[in-house]
């Protein structure tokens, strides 16, 4: 089965989906309805049509319920059977996550030319020279995903609303900042072959 973990916290569970079947396969693990059917007619790529329905699939793992996602005006996916859920794709994985607390997800495959990228989303307030860059980068990314994830279409620019302190390669800290807003975060950070993964919790 290409469901290949569940991981279970205190808050949360999520579950990793490798994707090796073609989309008529997967397209036969699942009973879509209207919503699911609109949303998938509006992707033209198949890579993206099965990272999404490998998600839904996983959703359906990891709770032994049938959930139906509802999609937000901004595209965020929200279901009537937990108070919170995020989903994430990269190439042939796709990640989904239940919660009844506000927890966003986010997976990244390595990127060679993540370097040239950093100035796009990498403020002095995240730098940490202590580690990897490489690592360090693609968890920065990542986390500022995932909190992205939670923050129902607040604006919001990668380098200058949200900060990654005290990062190392299991755990950081993470702060959205908008004139008085400010919103802190708890990042858990994975890795696995060659993706990186990161968890935010919104702290209330």
């Amino acid at each position: 089965m290409p469901l290949i973990t569940i991981k279970k916290k205190d808050k949360y569970i999520y579950g990793v989906w490798r994707i090796t079947e073609n989309l008529n396969s997967l397209l036969n693990q699942i009973r879509l309805n209207k919503n699911d059917e609109n949303y998938l007619s509006q992707i033209s790529n198949e890579q993206r049509k099965k990272q999404s329905i490998a998600a839904k699939i996983t959703l359906n793992q990891i709770s032994d319920k049938k959930i139906y996602i509802e999609y937000k005006e901004n595209g965020a996916p929200f279901c009537a059977e937990y108070k919170n859920i995020s989903i994430s794709h990269s190439n042939i994985f796709s990640i989904a996550l239940i919660s009844d607390e506000i927890i966003g997800i986010d997976i990244q495959h390595k990127k060679t030319n993540i370097k040239k990228l950093k100035s796009k989303f990498i403020n002095k307030r995240d730098y940490n020279k202590s580690f990897n860059e490489i690592e360090f980068l693609h968890h920065n990314w990542c986390s500022k995903e995932a909190i992205y994830k939670t923050l129902n279409n607040l604006k919001c620019s990668f380098k200058t609303n949200i900060y990654i302190e005290n990062q190392n390669t299991n755990f950081s800290q993470g702060f959205y900042v908008n004139d008085d807003k400010k919103i802190n975060f708890e990042i858990n950070h994975e890795k696995f072959e060659n993706y990186f993964i990161s968890i935010a919790k919104k702290i209330l």
